[in-house]
């Protein structure tokens, strides 16, 4: 068998971001998206951190793809707003994107783009991320579309944007691109939203996960196992309310904060797991109360009402994480 990807290995690519974040990389307020002759979803509350990584599911046609050309502002939002922070330089990448001249090499591919110091540099950038030796020399056009793939993220990761829009990256890779490209994004030092039916990828990289389906929409803690128990208890709760007849305007919506097995965020995730959200939510919470003090912060009543709502349900989880990792104790 082949040895998989390593950290070391990936410490090549050394990636850093060419502007620092601020506290803020994207705020959505009662967000809209869809055309005028079709609503997709509405009322999107949704605040984004430096570091975050948010993976959006759903069914075909529920909203994804749209939700990014509203962020992109290709397509204009039916109602509400969003705005990213003033530091926000976003790269993206496309399920049908195309190379400028596929009879260019990998190697030739980051020069043109002005990627690193020299051949020898280029060749362990690529190396990181699986085009070792002749792969690295051979002409696009004969690469497979999962390394074509892979190749078009290397190149984006090594371009310094602070936030990536990432459509399905790892569609058609084969399970060493898939790991180098679960790796290379779990040290990327940037902001990612990334659409993924991708299960594995998603409990390894994803801090949360929105979903999207039937209209609604849902914001889960942790990867895609949290986000499809939180989605089956959701629907388990519709169909009893269905059949006891409460009238629909008794639902309550969940709360935005993500649940484990039980109920509560934590339980079943691996001890590493549960410190890295806890450290998360410690710099996010000193972030949030320091918001609090910026007297701009407080003359925006829907940034402030914002920070509320996510300061409420972060306390709440903070307690319940703590409590679970001391149990582990």
């Amino acid at each position: 068998m082949d040895e998989p990807i390593s950290q070391s290995r990936l410490a090549a690519l050394d990636l850093k971001l060419d502007r620092r974040l601020g506290d803020i990389v994207m705020e959505a307020e009662n967000l809209e998206v869809g055309f005028p002759d079709r609503r997709l979803f509405a009322k999107l509350n949704l605040s984004l951190v430096p570091g975050e990584v948010l993976g959006i599911v759903g069914p075909n046609g529920s909203g994804k793809t749209s939700f990014f050309r509203t962020l992109l502002a290709e397509l204009p939002p039916l109602a509400g707003s969003f705005r990213w922070g003033a530091t926000a330089d976003i790269g993206t990448l496309g399920q049908h994107e195309a190379f400028p001249n596929q009879a260019r090499t990998p190697l030739q591919y980051l020069q043109d783009a002005g990627l690193g110091a020299d051949d020898q540099d280029r060749r362990d950038k690529l190396g990181a991320m699986l085009f070792s030796g002749d792969a690295a020399a051979k002409p696009i056009q004969v690469l497979s579309g999962g390394e074509k793939k892979r190749l078009m993220l290397t190149r984006l990761l090594l371009k310094g944007h602070n936030v990536l829009l990432l459509d399905e990256p790892t569609n058609h890779l084969d399970i060493h691109s898939s790991e180098a490209v679960t790796l290379a994004l779990s040290a990327y030092p940037g902001t990612v939203l990334t659409i993924s039916h991708d299960r594995f990828f998603l409990d390894e990289v994803a801090d949360r996960v929105l979903w999207l389906e039937d209209g609604a929409w849902r914001i889960t803690r942790g990867g895609f196992v949290e986000a499809e128990e939180d989605q089956l208890r959701a629907g388990r709760e519709k169909d009893a309310l269905r059949q006891s007849g409460s009238p629909p305007g008794r639902r309550k919506r969940s709360a935005p904060a993500g649940h484990g097995k039980g109920g509560s965020p934590g339980i079943g995730w691996s001890v590493a797991k549960l410190e890295k959200h806890i450290i998360a939510n410690e710099e996010r919470l000193a972030q949030i109360h320091a918001a609090f003090e910026d007297p701009a912060t407080v003359r925006d009543g829907g940034r402030m009402r914002l920070l509320q709502v996510e300061l409420t349900a972060l306390e709440k989880e903070q307690a319940e994480l703590e409590m679970e990792y001391a149990r582990r104790g």
